[in-house]
């Protein structure tokens, strides 16, 4: 066997990092392939029943309802959407992360970057911020630390190893082998030392988690749709509950926590065809009220409010830093604060 050429000096400051965009790509290649691998599965169900089903005469009325559960449960699937990808951008993506996204039955937040070294990217951006300004030893942080770290993760690309694939001309063409890991955004930030680990933290047995794992629903990692909401709101809250906004005509109105500041932009595909839901981050649970049956705006407000007390308590004992985020987002913004 020929051994692998290495890698010039040239091409290795030139394919040392990969463009985090197509890591978005390769993640929602992903999903297709879980989803095809989903219906396969159930096709392969429905034919195995379908066979015993005519292979004993004698048990065919019996069989025949299993046999139509399956059919049942594959249309289903088909004409089910896809599990979403939502891309944010601008002003909604500086306080939240790259993408909203769906592994398996979890929901997570995912910032996508070139390596695991790449975090250090996020030094002095909003979102940043919070998690090394603020004081999380205070008990009253445990709970959105806990839903941080479950469901806001960086993700990103590890090299394994340099193979080769023969073609047609005298130069084999070199490849990196790669695997997508993730590891929870606080979590990353302590591993390189942005921020000392809190005194309520304790780390997950498994540092790094291959993407592949989390379609696996991994029990520490992913929320709820619904959860994944209240963590969006309560950044949005942390942000932008006591600024003022100018209007068009430069008049000064009070900011609401349901403002304009980070309107979702994406489209999604559902069962009904593409829409663009109009909606903020703060009021990003409406997605779940029309998405996720059996919910409903009290027992959304109800899950919030066990959070709030929390996020109150962080909010007054960070005054400072929080109000030093306000008037970072605001100077970002281009908008006033205060009144």
């Amino acid at each position: 066997m020929n051994s692998i050429p290495s890698l010039t000096k040239e091409e290795k400051e030139k394919f040392n990092r990969l463009w985090e965009d197509s890591l978005i790509i390769l993640f929602r290649d992903e999903q297709w392939a879980r989803r095809t691998e989903e219906l396969i599965q159930k096709i392969n169900f429905a034919s195995a029943d379908f066979t015993s089903m005519l292979e004993t005469p004698e048990k065919f009325d019996d069989k025949m309802d299993g046999v139509i559960c399956d059919l049942k449960e594959l249309l289903k699937l088909r004409r089910s959407s896809m599990p979403p990808l939502l891309k944010f951008d601008g002003n909604t993506e500086s306080v939240t992360a790259d993408v909203f996204a769906q592994a398996g039955r979890k929901f997570y937040l995912f910032e996508f970057k070139s390596d695991a070294t790449a975090i250090n990217d996020e030094v002095g951006k909003l979102l940043y911020n919070i998690f090394t300004k603020v004081n999380w030893n205070d008990p009253s942080c445990t709970q959105f630390l806990n839903l941080s770290r479950a469901c806001h993760h960086i993700v990103f690309a590890e090299k394994k190893s340099l193979t080769s694939l023969t073609n047609h001309t005298s130069k084999p063409l070199l490849t990196y082998s790669v695997e997508l890991n993730s590891k929870p955004y606080i979590e990353s930030l302590i591993y390189h030392r942005h921020i000392a680990a809190p005194a309520s933290f304790k780390p997950f047995k498994s540092k790094i988690t291959s993407i592949k794992k989390l379609f696996n629903n991994t029990p520490t990692l992913g929320t709820k749709f619904e959860d994944i909401c209240v963590y969006l709101k309560m950044l949005s809250v942390i942000f932008d509950e006591q600024e003022t906004i100018q209007d068009d005509d430069g008049k000064q109105e009070d900011g609401t926590q349901d403002s304009y500041r980070t309107p979702f932009k994406c489209v999604i595909a559902s069962d009904d065809g593409y829409i663009w839901p109009i909606v903020t981050l703060n009021s990003f649970f409406k997605l779940a009220l029309a998405f996720r049956s059996g919910l409903t705006e009290e027992k959304f407000e109800k899950k919030y409010q066990d959070y709030s007390d929390g996020l109150v308590k962080i909010i007054a004992n960070n005054k400072t830093v929080v109000d030093d985020l306000r008037k970072q987002r605001a100077a970002s913004l281009k908008i006033k604060t205060g009144k």
